[in-house]
C-alpha cells in the first residue's frame, strides 16, 4: 500500500533544491517530509525567516513599482504583518519581533546606497506554463530576487543577471559554504547552482545568469556579509549528474 501511494504522489513530483538537498542529507527524512508531508511544527527560527523574506519582497516590490527606495518603516511594516500570521508564543513572538525591527533597519541603512530596482522578486521557476525540464525530470524553484548587470561588464552576454538569495541566521565564509570546512555544508552552494540550471532550462527566461549571490540578512555588529559566486558549466554538470542520480532512486522508492 506504501509503495502505491508513493508511486501515485510521484506521478506530479517536481525536484525542489530543498527536496534535493534533503535526499541527500536523509533519504528517510525526505520520504517522511516531502513525500508523506508529515505534520511538524514550525520552530522560531524559521518564523523569523520567513517574516524577513516576506518583508524583503514587498519593500522591494515597491521600489521596483514606484522607482525610489520606500522608508525603512514600510519595510518594519510588512515584516510584523507577516510574523502577525505565524503561530508564536507571546514569548517568542516579542523576541522575533524585536530582533527584525534591529536588523532591518540595520540593514536597509547598511546597503541604501547599493540596491537597484530587481528585476524580479520571489521569481518561480517549473510552475503553470512555464515548465522546466531536466531529460524527463521536472525541476521547480524560487529565487528571493533577480538583479539586472551592466552589460558592459559580460561581453557577448546581452541580457546578465545576478540571482540572490537571503539567509536568516549567522553568517558562513565562502569555505563553508563550499564545503570546504569540517562544518562545511555545500547545500548552500548547490542551491545557487540550482537556480543557475532553472534559468538555463527555462526557455521563457530571456536572461543569463552570471553571478549567484547569498545575502547574509543578520549582520554582526553593524556589518553585513554577502558572498557572491560565478557558477561554472562544470558546476552545472555536475549538479545534473547528481539530479539523475537522486531522482533515479527516488523514483525507485529507495528512502535508506
Amino acid at each position: 500500500g506504501e509503495k502505491d501511494f508513493l508511486s501515485s504522489v510521484l506521478l506530479d513530483f517536481k525536484l525542489s533544491v530543498t527536496s534535493l538537498n534533503t535526499y541527500l542529507e536523509c533519504p528517510y527524512k525526505f520520504k517522511l517530509n516531502t513525500l508523506f508531508r508529515t505534520p511538524r511544527a514550525k520552530d522560531k527560527s524559521l518564523c523569523f525567516g520567513s517574516a524577513v523574506h516576506r518583508g524583503l519582497e514587498m519593500f522591494l516590490r515597491k521600489f521596483k513599482e514606484e522607482g525610489i527606495l520606500p522608508p525603512t518603516q514600510y519595510l518594519i511594516d510588512q515584516f510584523e504583518g507577516a510574523l502577525a500570521k505565524e503561530i508564536l508564543t507571546p514569548e517568542d513572538y516579542k523576541d522575533v519581533i524585536n530582533n527584525g525591527r534591529k536588523i532591518l533597519k540595520a540593514y536597509v541603512d547598511f546597503y541604501k546606497s547599493e540596491l537597484v530596482k530587481p528585476l524580479f522578486t520571489e521569481k518561480f521557476f517549473g510552475y503553470g506554463f512555464s515548465s522546466v525540464y531536466l531529460d524527463d525530470i521536472p525541476l521547480t524553484g524560487k529565487v528571493d530576487r533577480i538583479d539586472p548587470l551592466n552589460s558592459e561588464n559580460y561581453p557577448g552576454i546581452g541580457r546578465p543577471v545576478r540571482v540572490v538569495d537571503y539567509k536568516t541566521g549567522k553568517p558562513r565564509t565562502r569555505n563553508e559554504i563550499e564545503g570546504k570546512t569540517k562544518k562545511g555544508d555545500s547545500g548552500y552552494k548547490r542551491q545557487l547552482v540550482f537556480y543557475k540550471l532553472l534559468a538555463d532550462l527555462d526557455r521563457a527566461f530571456n536572461f543569463e545568469v552570471v553571478e549567484a549571490e547569498l545575502d547574509f540578512v543578520e549582520g554582526r555588529e553593524g556589518n553585513f556579509i554577502k558572498h557572491s559566486f560565478v557558477i561554472t558549466k562544470e558546476e552545472v554538470d555536475e549538479l545534473k549528474k547528481i539530479i539523475k542520480d537522486t531522482m533515479g532512486k527516488i523514483r525507485k522508492l529507495i528512502f535508506p
